[in-house]
């Protein structure tokens, strides 16, 4: 997304929607043409031909530019979170409680599946102010299970990513990640993301893509060339940390776009 990289810099579902499962009869037509692609997380059986996909996108991207939104892509892991399944970082719940105060319930003990996660500090607050500007995705190379438990701490109530969840079963190379499933216009497309070699770009792509300062919370006994916030017993602000910085960005650029006298546009007929 050319017109809005150049505008700064960061650091480093209704009943109505067209993506919804409605859209299944026709995508069971589709995935007998050659060339179509799947949607399973909107619908396991859901494939679209290139004309399909093209026609959604237009429709969906009008609705949001009439709601003036756009969208907004999230990783989960070094970007909204860090998680390890390192042992020695694993704790008991009783253990976790002692640093509720500390840490405000952002240290989260997942023992039965070996892991322990530690959101980044204002995740909460930037998912909340975001998802009045942007339609939210989650978008990770970890498979679905994983990424339907963090998005349980990170949106509770189910209202920033609904079912818009891509992971790893949804991706054609299970180690890259394309804006091609998401379907709106690419052009109204930000990708947050730690990593910027995980996308596979194609044309312009690689210009929707900004990076983002790498979260890392744990310390790994693979990696000793990072020294860990846990390590440090610190960890990132709250008002001017990363995401509080990135959330200052964003809501320039929303204003901007949606200026009257902005001439860059968003056409994409």
């Amino acid at each position: 997304m050319k017109i809005i990289s150049e505008m700064i810099s960061f650091p480093q579902d209704s009943s109505d929607n067209p993506d919804s499962s409605s859209f299944s009869n026709m995508g069971v037509h589709a995935c007998m043409v050659c060339e179509s692609q799947a949607f399973k997380y909107i619908d396991k059986d859901l494939w679209l031909s290139h004309d399909e996909i093209a026609g959604i996108r237009m429709v969906n991207s009008e609705k949001l530019l009439n709601a003036k939104k756009i969208v907004l892509v999230l990783n989960l892991d070094n970007t909204l979170l860090h998680t390890t399944k390192e042992k020695r970082h694993l704790k008991t719940p009783e253990e976790v409680m002692k640093h509720t105060n500390k840490y405000n319930d952002s240290l989260i003990s997942l023992k039965s599946l070996g892991m322990m996660t530690k959101l980044r500090p204002y995740v909460h607050t930037f998912l909340e102010e975001a998802s009045t500007m942007f339609e939210m995705y989650i978008y990770t190379t970890g498979d679905r299970r994983y990424a339907s438990i963090m998005a349980q701490f990170l949106d509770p109530k189910e209202v920033y990513f609904k079912s818009r969840i891509i992971a790893r079963e949804d991706l054609v190379d299970p180690e890259k990640m394309s804006v091609d499933l998401v379907l709106r216009h690419k052009r109204m497309v930000l990708i947050l993301n730690d990593n910027e070699n995980v996308w596979r770009y194609d044309d312009d792509d690689k210009s929707n893509v900004f990076h983002v300062q790498k979260y890392h919370y744990f310390d790994s006994r693979l990696d000793r060339s990072i020294v860990s916030l846990s390590a440090l017993n610190n960890d990132e602000r709250e008002i001017n940390g990363v995401l509080a910085t990135l959330l200052k960005g964003l809501k320039r650029i929303h204003t901007m776009l949606f200026n009257p006298k902005f001439e860059g546009g968003l056409d994409f007929k």
